[in-house]
């Protein structure tokens, strides 16, 4: 095996390894009944959670992989998602 075909190898596995690492293993839990899902900042998964029907509860959840966080909070029934020109836009009962 020549240098050229070690260095070829060496690069291609870092390249696997590297994409390996980054990925999310699901399924994952975020919550009670999540609603919808989309791909946003720095490819992470953003996820809408209704939660329980208490007023308020429903939060906006950050998947990466380092693992689950609310990215935010104080929403009633959050559903559809969308992340569009470097913003993300869901609905909540009577607002955008």
């Amino acid at each position: 095996m020549g240098i050229k075909q070690i260095t070829f190898t060496i690069t291609l596995l870092w390249a696997f390894l590297a994409q390996a690492q980054s990925e999310i293993a699901f399924p994952i839990s975020v919550g009670m009944k999540p609603e919808s899902i989309t791909k946003g900042f720095h490819d992470n998964y953003y996820v809408t959670v209704m939660n329980a029907k208490e007023p308020g509860d429903g939060e906006l959840v950050e998947v990466s992989k380092n693992g689950v966080k609310v990215f935010a909070k104080g929403f009633n029934e959050p559903k559809g998602i969308v992340f569009l020109n470097g913003y993300l836009y869901f609905s909540d009962v009577t607002r955008i």
